[in-house]
């Protein structure tokens, strides 16, 4: 691979046709190193925002070692990089093959669902494994994010007791989760998801 001490000179030596990869693993270090101090919690790193090999590896050396993930695709990735890697499939919507699969053959236990539906797909996938950890996915407002995704996933307040309690009828341990949608800037969107 061939290294440029910027962009600029990559460009005025390449002159690319075809997009290119720009890989600063300075700025990944940097930024998994001020994210770790700063954040008390489990870090997992979405694979979807950047699903280069290169990128993730960076990331793993930094000591991330959780992952969220939202195909059979992205597991299979991960598993490939870090076989002992804590995965978690948070697509709330997933076929019941590839969560077979991700159980099965990938040691997947953590699932995001939104709806009874995904719940029953689960269990029925995975033969009503009883080491499950499954995630309520909440619909919050996001009304701060450059793509709005509460219409799209989530669990309306009205409905998320009831998917608790039967997940945690079929589960080891129950937990929620949300997304303030994609590009959010702000933090008030952040303790606004937890709030709510």
């Amino acid at each position: 691979m061939q290294k440029f001490n910027s962009v600029d000179e990559l460009v005025n030596t390449i002159r690319p046709v075809d997009p290119i990869y720009c890989i600063r693993p300075n700025s990944i270090k940097s930024a998994c190193s001020w994210f770790k101090s700063n954040f008390p919690g489990k870090i997992l790193y979405a694979v979807k925002t950047n699903p280069n090999e290169k990128v993730i590896k960076h990331i793993g050396e930094c000591g991330i070692n959780r992952f969220d993930v939202a195909s059979i695709n992205e597991i299979k990735l991960i598993k490939k990089i870090f076989p002992k890697a804590h995965t978690y499939y948070m697509n709330s919507v997933k076929s019941r093959e590839h969560i077979q699969d991700a159980y099965f053959n990938y040691n997947i236990r953590d699932f995001a669902l939104d709806t009874k539906e995904e719940i029953q797909k689960i269990i029925e996938a995975t033969n009503n494994a009883k080491d499950l950890t499954l995630y309520v996915r909440v619909s919050i407002s996001n009304e701060h994010a450059e793509i709005d995704l509460s219409q799209k996933f989530g669990a309306l307040p009205g409905e998320v007791l009831g998917l608790l309690r039967l997940a945690k009828a079929h589960a080891k341990k129950v937990g929620l989760s949300f997304h303030v949608g994609s590009q959010c800037m702000h933090p008030i969107s952040y303790a606004k998801g937890i709030r709510d």
